[in-house]
This record gives C-alpha cells, sequence and structure tokens, in this order.
C-alpha cells in the first residue's frame, strides 16, 4: 500500500506460507519518459528468470503503475505478469 505520507507498506506470502511485511519510503520518478514508483528498501517474492537480475533485498527498484478495472497495479515485469495489487 502507497500512503500519501510517502510512505509504503508490502505483506507478502512466501511460498513456504510465510509472511513478511515491509515499510520504507517511496516516491514517484520520472524515468525514460513515463513515471515510475521508486521503492526503497525494496524485496521482492517474484522469481526472476534469466537474464533479468535478481532484486536482492533491500533494493532501491522503480515500478510501473497501472489502473485494471478501478484498482492499481505495481507491476514488477508486464512481460510475465507480475505485479502487486492490493488485496
Amino acid at each position: 500500500m502507497l500512503h500519501s505520507s510517502g510512505i509504503y507498506t508490502l505483506r507478502v506470502r512466501r511460498a513456504d506460507g510465510s509472511e513478511k511485511s515491509i515499510t520504507d519510503k517511496w516516491k514517484f520518478e520520472p524515468y525514460g519518459g513515463n513515471p515510475k514508483i521508486v521503492l526503497y528498501n525494496f524485496e521482492t517474492n517474484f522469481e526472476r528468470p534469466f537474464p533479468l537480475p535478481k532484486i536482492e533485498k533491500g533494493a532501491i527498484v522503480l515500478l510501473s503503475a497501472q489502473s485494471n478495472l478501478g484498482r492499481m497495479r505495481l507491476y514488477v515485469n508486464y512481460d510475465l505478469n507480475q505485479y502487486y495489487e492490493r488485496q
């Protein structure tokens, strides 16, 4: 969840059933003519196939935002349909 205060909270359920919560800063950043969302101290639960590098724990990442049927999705990878969406 992106909060208007510039803080995000990410809750993920891993394949083994454990849950993790990450809270840190976020901001908008123009990148290549498209606005991206920058998440600090980010850790993804998606597998990254070759040749895409794995996102390491504590990384700063740029995610694309897209509206889908009135819900916001933050895309890690469009081609693999990997995204986060508020549940």
